[in-house]
């Protein structure tokens, strides 16, 4: 997952974190923990959590879309 370079939404900081991990979920959807891409912020540690592959698809499956 390629990571933007423009300036995070919180704090305006241009340091950024990135990897993949899992982290067991309380929604019961996966029968294993999900894979979450993480992008972590350098000045503020806000983090931004993506489902990927297919995790993300098990999701979309699962529930539906919400409207605009």
């Amino acid at each position: 997952m390629s990571t933007p370079s423009k300036a995070w939404r919180n704090c305006g900081g241009t340091e950024f974190f990135a990897g993949d991990t899992a982290r067991t979920v309380t929604v019961t959807l996966f029968a294993l923990p999900p894979k979450f891409h993480l992008r972590v912020c350098g000045t503020c540690g806000l983090v931004d959590w993506f489902l990927t592959g297919k995790d993300l698809q098990k999701l979309k499956k699962k529930f539906s879309p919400e409207s605009a």
